[in-house]
């Protein structure tokens, strides 16, 4: 059984499906809450954390030796997030069905760049997230 609280990758070896598993119990619900917290559509926000996990797993060979887990799948939640922000379609849809204004999609892709670098726990990102939103 891998030992997360160190929350890195070992280059000497890739992730087995167990390992994913693990990895994906673990870090679920937290991916989930910080793409909700963007995108507060359940279904939009699932998808967004399963393309998440899915590219984990395509690019786990690939993951440099020290990577830290959570910073990894953060940044590619971001990134995921970002991208579906920035989609016209999606952003007209979301505003036509009042689920969230305008405004408040402009602020939620403005809050997504602050991350410049990626956090290394979720505590962490919560903080910024707290700081970026009382500015």
């Amino acid at each position: 059984m891998l030992n997360y609280k160190k929350d890195v990758f070992d280059k000497t070896k890739t992730v087995t499906e167990v390992e994913f598993h693990q990895i994906y119990t673990q870090y679920y619900s937290q991916l989930y809450y910080f793409i909700s917290t963007y995108i507060p559509q359940h279904d939009w926000a699932e998808n967004i954390v399963q393309d998440t996990f899915m590219t984990f797993w395509a690019k786990k060979e690939s993951l440099w030796n020290n990577s830290n887990i959570a910073a990894y799948l953060f940044t590619v939640a971001k990134n995921n997030c970002l991208q579906k922000l920035r989609n016209k379609k999606f952003r007209l849809n979301i505003i036509s069905e009042n689920t969230i204004p305008e405004i408040e999609l402009n602020l939620n892709i403005e809050s997504l760049l602050s991350f410049n670098t990626p956090p290394q726990t979720f505590r962490d990102i919560k903080k910024t997230i707290r700081e970026t939103l009382n500015k």
